[in-house]
């Protein structure tokens, strides 16, 4: 396993057409904390619903794969979209804790809204 810690971090605006937008973790442990993910809308998508969204985005801030620990403390989701998982996507023996967190706007056409 690979550590990794991402402290007072600010997504804003990342662009994929697949996979995620934000973080892809795999075979790793990693703690987030203190950070904020916005906006995985793009302007261009703006009359797009979460029944049809442009891209096929798994995981609209977070994908987690394979055998992953994954920690998110103080930290918020804000407008995450996406076709599965509308904030974060978790496939394989994985685990994820949150603590004092929170999602807000955030919607997925299959495999949950917010995880």
């Amino acid at each position: 396993f690979a550590p990794v810690s991402m402290i007072s971090l600010f997504f804003d605006i990342n662009y994929a057409e697949s996979s995620t937008t934000g973080i892809s973790v795999g075979y790793s442990t990693l703690k987030v904390e203190n950070s904020t993910f916005n906006n995985t809308k793009f302007p261009e998508d703006a009359s797009s619903s979460c029944n049809s969204p442009k891209y096929a985005i798994k995981g609209g801030f977070m994908s987690i794969n394979s055998n992953s620990v994954v920690t998110v403390n103080n930290t918020r989701f804000i407008r995450g979209y996406a076709y599965a998982g509308g904030v974060i996507l978790m496939s394989g023996e994985s685990s994820l804790t949150i603590f004092n967190s929170s999602s807000e706007d955030a919607c997925a056409k299959t495999d949950g809204g917010v995880i």
